[in-house]
């Protein structure tokens, strides 16, 4: 029994059975899906996610020095320092917050590749209100320091989506 079917029984609304019937398959139906997010945003946290388990750290060269490793057509750098990670930013709820934080620090050729088919740019507003994507205030992409000393460069901060 749902909880509109049980609020009908006591009386508590006056829809009929049939508007009962049409929101429990409603409720049904949002719950097959995934939810009442726009497709696309799902989408591209799927197509993300799917980029980083697809190409994990073959894609990413590790930002921290010491790693000598050779990447061939990069998408950008991972970061495994576990930086205060929680005051920047609201962790999505299935992350495990305790421990090193991993981020994928996509560069902007990267990140159109990992959206391909979708637009970037809503894209990262849909990881961002995820939890996923680690603003700069209200900008999607942050400037990043990296080691080789060279002028910050423009990124996506993925949190392990």
């Amino acid at each position: 029994m749902t909880v509109f079917n049980a609020a009908q029984r006591a009386g508590a609304t006056r829809f009929p059975k049939r508007t009962a019937t049409f929101f429990s398959q409603l409720n049904q139906w949002i719950l097959a899906r995934g939810g009442v997010a726009a497709n696309e945003d799902q989408q591209a946290i799927r197509q993300v996610r799917s980029f980083i388990e697809q190409h994990g750290e073959s894609r990413f060269t590790p930002k921290q020095t010491g790693y000598s490793c050779q990447v061939r057509q990069r998408a950008g750098w991972i970061d495994r320092s576990g930086a205060f990670l929680h005051s920047r930013h609201t962790v999505h709820p299935e992350h495990n917050t305790t421990g090193l934080q991993t981020l994928y620090l996509f560069d902007p050729t990267g990140w159109r590749e990992a959206t391909e088919g979708l637009s970037p740019d809503r894209a990262a507003k849909a990881l961002m209100a995820a939890g996923y994507l680690i603003p700069d205030g209200n900008l999607p992409q942050r400037k990043v320091s990296l080691p080789d000393n060279t002028r910050p460069r423009t990124s996506f901060e993925i949190d392990r989506a």
